[in-house]
């Protein structure tokens, strides 16, 4: 660590005090001095403390990276691990991986974070991920707590997948609990974040619409909170006044893309399909303008040939999709006026447990 960034690199010319960086960094102005001039080494904790301030998305991340490569201390690359694998960086991450490192508990983060990575990338689905998982518990040390969140957090993803909000709602609690254990720090603190967002949105499916939005709001405001974990957050917000608010669902949906306009990742792009996609939904259905460039998935482009009474056009559509989803039906039943499909795209929801969008049903007669 003795070539590691130190504050002095980062701050340079910057309008900050140091009054402001003692508070925000939790240092004394003496261990602040020091570090400041490279006597107390830098680490990734302060170092995100700091870059919470910097606006430039860009600007942080290529910081992160020289930190990443002055530092072989792997406290600092498990966590700066964790900390690019939720803010989308692939590419940092996949680097990482590639690191020797000396630590079982490294190792077991390393495992973890590959298993990831091949969900996100739709090599892992249902059985298979649920298979992998199965490995990596068998494989890695659970006795360590932030392995065994780690991985539990992980299981979650699979139950999202799947569309099993009750029990992954269940899970919340348990893993909730381990977090408990944790050290206090960045790690825990991104954990906990990161939890509370994918619970609220199974809350928020399972029509618990309160308890969802307090959640996302705890989400946003974890300061040292990736950008897009809080994309994430604003946009779940946004669904859950589609059927309530649809001006303030809409305000949510603007608030996502304008965090994710500041992100150049393959998620965030992912990410902005997903909340221009569901942004259109809440135009669609409630008779407001829709941004034609919004429309991404088939479904949706099919439900605002039905807004416009084209539904023969919208049938067509919808026939030429392989594996309807619940949704996909209703659509098709709106279209053909098929009042059995309707009843079977309602059945679905129930057995999903997909109480919150159900009420589409008052919507689309």
């Amino acid at each position: 660590m003795q070539n590691c960034t130190n504050l002095s690199n980062i701050v340079v010319e910057k309008d900050i005090t140091p009054t402001k960086l003692s508070k925000i960094t939790s240092l004394s102005q003496s261990n602040l001095w020091k570090t400041m001039n490279g006597q107390v080494p830098m680490n990734f904790s302060k170092l995100m403390k700091i870059l919470v301030s910097t606006e430039n998305e860009n600007e942080k991340i290529k910081t992160v990276q020289e930190f990443l490569e002055s530092t072989k201390k792997e406290s600092d690359i498990r966590t700066a691990m964790y900390y690019v694998y939720l803010a989308g960086y692939t590419d940092i991450l996949k680097e990482l991986l590639e690191r020797k490192c000396k630590h079982t508990v490294t190792k077991n983060y390393k495992d973890i974070l590959k298993v990831g990575l091949e969900r996100q990338s739709g090599n892992l689905r249902s059985k298979e991920f649920f298979k992998s998982l199965d490995n990596l518990r068998a494989k890695v040390n659970l006795n360590k707590v932030n392995v065994n969140v780690l991985v539990n957090l992980l299981s979650v993803y699979g139950y999202f997948d799947m569309g099993a909000y009750n029990v992954f709602t269940t899970m919340h609690d348990m893993i909730k609990d381990k977090i408990c254990e944790m050290p206090q720090g960045l790690e825990k603190t991104l954990i906990d974040a990161e939890l509370k967002a994918i619970c609220a949105y199974a809350y928020l499916m399972q029509d618990e619409v309160e308890t969802a939005r307090c959640l996302l709001f705890e989400v946003l405001g974890v300061q040292e909170a990736p950008r897009l974990l809080k994309a994430t957050a604003y946009s779940v917000l946004g669904e859950s006044y589609v059927f309530e608010d649809a001006e303030k669902s809409i305000q949510y949906f603007e608030k996502s893309l304008q965090e994710l306009d500041k992100i150049t990742n393959s998620k965030s792009l992912l990410k902005r399909k997903l909340v221009e996609n569901t942004f259109s939904f809440c135009c669609i259905i409630h008779n407001f303008p829709v941004k034609l460039e919004y429309v991404h998935d088939k479904a949706e482009q099919a439900l605002r040939k039905i807004s416009l009474n084209e539904y023969e056009e919208a049938a067509k559509m919808l026939y030429k999709i392989e594996n309807r989803t619940a949704f996909q039906d209703l659509y098709l039943a709106v279209a053909i006026e098929n009042p059995e499909l309707r009843q079977k795209a309602y059945h679905r929801f129930l057995k999903e447990g997909n109480l919150f969008y159900i009420k589409i049903f008052d919507i689309l007669k």
